[in-house]
């Protein structure tokens, strides 16, 4: 994974109006225009404030939620060009993954529990959830045996 920046603020009034508005006109199309829709909505409308502040647009990840999601479905956001997905259950994900293309970054973002780190390592590529340090070094010791490096927040 490269020397990307997660962006992690508050959502600007404009954002958040917007996202209201899309929300709402979005409701009465089918379910998979919805995601491939609201994808492609969000992210040029990240891409125009991002180059009002003076920043790259490619420096923002927009992380689709894809948690209780079939691949289905989430193939329509893969289409628009979403290539970061992140789940909250191991079960739920791992099957995802397996069916999914492989240039996906997939996100772990719901709490991991250490007993499910060996799932979790080399099948992420970024872990969210990272809350102490017992899970911190079990991660890192499991990365280390398998030879992968698991990037964590």
């Amino acid at each position: 994974m490269g020397q990307s920046n997660y962006l992690k603020a508050q959502i600007p009034g404009n954002l958040l109006s917007f996202f209201m508005k899309l929300s709402h006109n979005l409701e009465r199309s089918e379910p998979m225009m919805r995601i491939a829709d609201s994808y492609r909505k969000i992210r040029q409308h990240i891409d125009l404030l991002a180059k009002e502040a003076g920043r790259d647009p490619a420096e923002i990840i927009l992380l689709a939620v894809s948690k209780t999601h079939p691949w289905e479905q989430l193939k329509s956001a893969y289409d628009a060009g979403c290539r970061d997905f992140g789940e909250s259950k191991i079960q739920e994900a791992l099957p995802k993954i397996e069916n999914a293309p492989h240039d996906i970054r997939w996100h772990m973002i719901g709490t991991l529990q250490k007993n499910k780190v060996r799932k979790a390592v080399g099948s992420f590529s970024l872990i969210h959830s990272v809350d102490n340090f017992e899970l911190a070094r079990k991660i890192s010791e499991v990365s280390e045996e398998m030879g992968v490096i698991t990037h964590l927040l």
